[in-house]
């Protein structure tokens, strides 16, 4: 479980030099990163699975 996340952090730096490259510069880069981590925060509240909505009943009461 450890091995994927050694080596995103060892690639991380690179990474970030090169999209900062495509994008001209860190600033560019952050928002590049903003962007992404806005769109998977949405997409990880879409995913999240609606429970059914609970029929009212008067059954057990007096």
């Amino acid at each position: 479980m450890s091995a994927p996340s050694v080596v995103v952090m060892a690639l991380a730096p690179w990474a970030g030099t090169v999209l900062a490259g495509v994008t001209g510069s860190y600033a560019g880069a952050y928002l590049v990163l903003a962007v992404v981590a806005g769109l998977a925060a949405v997409l990880a509240v879409a995913s999240v699975p609606r429970l059914p909505a609970r029929a009212s009943s008067t059954e057990g009461t007096l």
